[in-house]
């Protein structure tokens, strides 16, 4: 339908229009259907579910995306965070077949961070313009040879080396993942997915150093020291899982051969829906760089997202702060504090609860209390897979719940918050007992990790589709500051208090602010309030009734 309309002298011309308003019955045109003069009004909006064509193929086709690439994408978060721990692992070993001290593993550790930050958004443009499997599987093979190579330094500059290029090789692991999964899963659905991924990095940190507790043991085999068997290790299956990605991974769905030309429809209709899109494909090519760049640096949603984001990993650092003794102090506390500060977060905060000594770092009372802590390794590494089972089991179950209710600031900010508030009555109830302390301890973690892929998720949809390579790797780089910044302070302040406890309560307020913070952004999958059939709608032209 359609009515002429004239403007000055010109000509009249056929102006759509749609149907009629449901309060006046009169006919809208359709260039003012968006928007009124001096009144904000959302769009008309069409239920997602009448927009897809086969909205009962979409169940068996996110389950076959699961099979195929979220696993593949946890098998490589994985394999990232096996490395990280295994630096740590070896630490004690390394340096004494090598005759080095502590000052140039810390180094090797900051030149591998200094790569990792500073290429994140360069490795996902690339990702971008070459494809997901290409890059990722380049990306891999680096990286499986980096550390095969690690297990063969010989000098401090060769050990620097390997490690920064394993910081570049790693750095577009997970904006890469986020991105990745993108192309596959539309935008309401994703963020169970994204839970997945942060599950496997947790569960890495559990297993991985009862993986190297054997591989440690074969000092001595084939003329290779325990650390070096620890490398070799990491390197086969990274290279392993560059080969499935090179020759077996798709582009997109369009390409994957484990989806049926059904599923592919189903999916890509409801991902075109999801961004407001119309005609195949028509948002998801990726835009020039500095329109990615314009549209990252000027998202306010997205720098919200990286800060809370930033403010979470500073809180995460607060038991890995234990600051190295002098020399004076003895070999045995530089080996035990390289052992434990990157074990498990939570080891030095169990190991200090179990000394009954008001949560001072046991490697500050000399060498007796290292070699009392050491004795007690085993019990303490054990204790700490607690929480860490604990937070993957909630963040599985509050990501399920954020996606099955369609909604995400709460799902962030009140586990955040009370985290917080449990880990700053920690230090209290340490002091009672260790199993309170304990119990703190795991309900704090829980609060602390569960609310991550929610928040992804929430930043993730604030970028359109063409610029979320340019604006995951933004947000990424950003929010990883707050894995050097937290160190530094929380080091600062167990050094000058002598303490766990003043660095638990200053960096449970980082948490907690974290979380208030989320209550001032607006989550981009909300439906607005006051839009028509009660659910409301988005901003954006054409978006569905979710």
């Amino acid at each position: 339908m359609a009515r002429a309309s004239t403007s000055g002298g010109r000509a009249a011309v056929a102006e759509p229009l749609l149907p009629p308003d449901g309060k006046s019955g009169a006919l809208i045109p359709a260039a003012h259907a968006s928007w009124d003069v001096g009144k904000r009004e959302p769009r008309p909006c069409v239920p997602l579910l009448d927009r897809c064509k086969h909205p009962e193929r979409i169940g068996p086709a996110l389950a076959k995306v699961s099979a195929n690439v979220v696993a593949l994408c946890c098998l490589v978060v994985f394999l990232c965070y096996v490395d990280r721990a295994y630096v740590g692992l070896s630490a004690s070993q390394l340096l004494a077949d090598l005759g080095w001290g502590e000052e140039v593993y810390g180094t090797g550790v900051s030149v591998f961070f200094l790569g990792y930050v500073a290429f994140q958004i360069p490795s996902t443009m690339l990702m971008q313009q070459l494809g997901t499997p290409t890059w990722m599987g380049a990306s891999l093979f680096v990286w499986g040879c980096s550390a095969a190579a690690t297990a063969f330094v010989k000098t401090p500059g060769q050990f620097y080396f390997v490690r920064f290029v394993l910081g570049l090789a790693e750095s577009g692991t997970f904006p890469g993942v986020w991105y990745y999964l993108g192309l596959f899963i539309p935008q309401s659905r994703i963020t169970f997915s994204i839970a997945a991924v942060d599950v496997t990095l947790v569960m890495s940190q559990v297993l991985s150093p009862l993986a190297a507790a054997g591989l440690l043991r074969l000092d001595g085999f084939l003329g290779m020291h325990g650390w070096q068997w620890l490398f070799v290790s990491e390197a086969a299956p990274t290279i392993a899982v560059a080969a499935c990605f090179w020759f077996g991974m798709p582009r997109g769905p369009a390409e994957a051969r484990f989806l049926s030309s059904e599923d592919v429809e189903a999916l890509e209709e409801e991902m075109r829906a999801g961004q407001g899109c119309s005609g195949s494909g028509s948002c998801r090519g990726a835009k020039p760089v500095f329109d990615q760049l314009y549209d990252a640096l000027m998202n306010p949603r997205l720098w919200g997202c990286a800060l809370i984001y930033l403010l979470r990993l500073m809180a995460m650092w607060v038991p890995r702060a234990a600051p190295i003794g002098p020399a004076s102090d003895g070999p045995e506390l530089g080996r035990v504090h390289t052992r434990y500060v990157m074990l498990f977060w939570s080891v030095l905060l169990i190991t200090a609860m179990r000394s009954g000594d008001g949560l001072r770092p046991p490697c500050l009372h000399g060498a007796s209390s290292c070699e009392h802590a050491v004795a007690r390794d085993d019990t303490a590494v054990l204790l700490a897979t607690l929480p860490y089972g604990a937070a993957a089991l909630a963040t599985l179950a509050n990501a399920w719940h954020s996606q099955a209710t369609n909604e995400r600031r709460l799902h962030v900010a009140l586990p955040f918050m009370a985290g917080a508030a449990i880990f700053a009555g920690m230090p209290v109830l340490a002091d009672v007992s260790v199993a309170l302390g304990l119990a703190a301890l795991t309900a704090g973690a829980v609060g602390a990790v569960s609310g991550g892929s929610v928040l992804t998720t929430m930043a993730s949809a604030s970028l359109p589709q063409g610029s979320k390579a340019f604006g995951l790797g933004l947000y990424n780089a950003v929010a990883n500051l707050g894995g050097i910044i937290g160190p530094m302070v929380t080091g600062v302040i167990v050094e000058k208090s002598g303490s766990y406890r003043e660095a638990v309560v200053t960096m449970a307020m980082v948490l907690f602010a974290g979380g208030f913070l989320v209550v001032f952004l607006r989550d981009p999958l909300a439906p607005q309030r006051g839009a028509k059939g009660g659910a409301g709608a988005e901003e954006e032209e054409g978006a569905p009734c979710v």
